[in-house]
């Protein structure tokens, strides 16, 4: 019987362990996407324009372009199976002449890091191609 009980007993404290493992990992890609971003332009080679995206811990995102206000938007962070893939989803940017679409939509992080982050567009909010990547460094 005791054996049981202490089985059943170490079961409990592994899984409590375990989620406060995950719920850790949440909060620290939350910290690190917090703060400003240059994205680096691997659609414009050769280009000198500078766009900063800067991302708020109150989830807010807001971009300028050559020094210039663009806009701000809203962020949240998602994590599916175990945290294993990390999502964003952006809201309320404008599109700009000359741009086919805005950066709405959501984004699978493939990397976040202090100085990198990558990620790419897996949907849009009016259901057009989602296909954009954005590859930015930590300023």
């Amino acid at each position: 019987m005791n054996t049981i009980l202490s089985i059943i007993k170490n079961s409990v404290l592994f899984f409590i362990v375990v989620i406060f493992l995950f719920a850790g990992c949440e909060k620290k890609y939350e910290f690190e996407i917090v703060g400003t971003w240059k994205r680096m332009l691997v659609d414009k080679p050769g280009s000198y324009d500078t766009e900063i995206w800067a991302f708020s811990s109150s989830g807010k995102v807001y971009r300028s372009f050559n020094g210039i206000p663009l806009d701000s938007g809203n962020y949240n962070m998602r994590f599916k199976t175990l945290n294993t893939e990390t999502f964003i989803n952006i809201t309320g940017l404008r599109s700009f002449q000359g741009m086919a679409s805005s950066d709405n939509g959501e984004y699978k992080i493939h990397n976040l890091d202090r100085s990198k982050l990558t990620m790419q567009r897996v949907s849009t909010p009016d259901g057009s191609s989602p296909y954009l990547y954005r590859e930015f460094e930590k300023k």
